[in-house]
């Protein structure tokens, strides 16, 4: 499916409802980040985004303007992925085509 700024709206419109039915949060306090995919920084989209985000929207085309590879917006991209990895192949697991090929292998094995 291809997002344009129309379905793009849609799901931001669903997004801001369900943000206002959490409880303990509150909207006017909440700042919106996004890069700067077409859809994102259409005049549509960035009208709708800045009369819910006033003062509070980091993006393309907007102030503070979006800083991409910026690891100070980005913790999860600079940090946590690469953690993640670390920690999940410690011990060196094998990927499904490895498990595979032994259980092939095994399988060859058995019939010889």
């Amino acid at each position: 499916m291809t997002v344009n700024t129309e379905r793009y709206l849609q799901v931001m419109t669903k997004f801001w409802a369900a943000l206002g039915r959490r409880s303990g949060i509150n909207r006017a306090e909440q700042w919106f980040q996004q890069d700067g995919a077409t859809p994102h920084t259409s005049n549509e989209s960035l009208t709708w985004l800045r009369q819910r985000f006033p003062d509070r929207l980091i993006s393309r085309r907007c102030d503070p303007e979006w800083a991409p590879q910026s690891p100070d917006l980005n913790p999860p991209d600079f940090y946590l992925w690469g953690y993640l990895k670390d920690n999940v192949y410690i011990n060196n697991p094998p990927t499904s085509r490895q498990s595979s090929l032994k259980k092939s292998g095994r399988s060859q094995e058995r019939s010889a």
